[in-house]
């Protein structure tokens, strides 16, 4: 594994899960989710469903799909979901 990957997974595990919000709801990821094939493979086949219920887990993407979602729906779920791992990983503060 290259130091860069290392580095990245030791730092992963320093902070263990993330939580972001999306339309109203409060979702928490495990960071090791982030790398993880069984999210990325699917990502990178454009399976965004796959990838989604991969990071939110069975319980918080039956509260995601509780609601009546399209695409644009779930590309904001994901857009949200990377932005605050890298603000987190950014130490940036939500304001």
């Amino acid at each position: 594994m290259s130091t860069a990957l290392n580095a990245a997974a030791a730092e992963a595990a320093e902070v263990a899960t993330f939580t972001f919000e999306f339309d109203g709801q409060e979702y928490t990821v495990d960071r090791a989710l982030l790398i993880d094939l069984d999210v990325l493979e699917p990502l990178e086949q454009n399976k965004l469903n796959t990838a989604a219920k991969a990071l939110l887990g069975d319980s918080q993407w039956a509260t995601f799909r509780s609601k009546k979602r399209n695409l644009e729906d779930l590309g904001n779920l994901l857009s949200e979901c990377f932005r605050a791992s890298a603000g987190a990983d950014l130490g940036e503060s939500e304001d």
